[in-house]
């Protein structure tokens, strides 16, 4: 798992990429976890909705990368702000 940007008041807004799974950008937070991979929210979705052709399908309300759940773009925000290095 490699980041992207660091979010210095939650890690759980870091961005991450090339993690075991689908690898999308994705929230540290949003990770979805299945079968012993990580999978982004939209990633996760289109497998649920595979599995379950006349069932679970995501509501209009549903938000993907680069809004969080709670509809902000944190990670527009952190390269913004210059909170993209690592932490040693």
């Amino acid at each position: 798992m490699e980041h992207v940007t660091r979010n210095k008041n939650d890690m759980m807004k870091d961005v991450v990429i090339n993690y075991r799974g689908c690898g999308h950008h994705e929230y540290y937070g949003m990770l979805v976890w299945r079968d012993g991979l990580q999978y982004c929210r939209r990633c996760i979705h289109q497998i649920w909705v595979k599995e379950n052709p006349n069932g679970w399908k995501p509501g209009p309300d549903e938000k993907y990368f680069p809004l969080y759940e709670d509809g902000i773009n944190y990670y527009e925000q952190d390269l913004k702000k210059g909170e993209d290095s690592v932490y040693e």
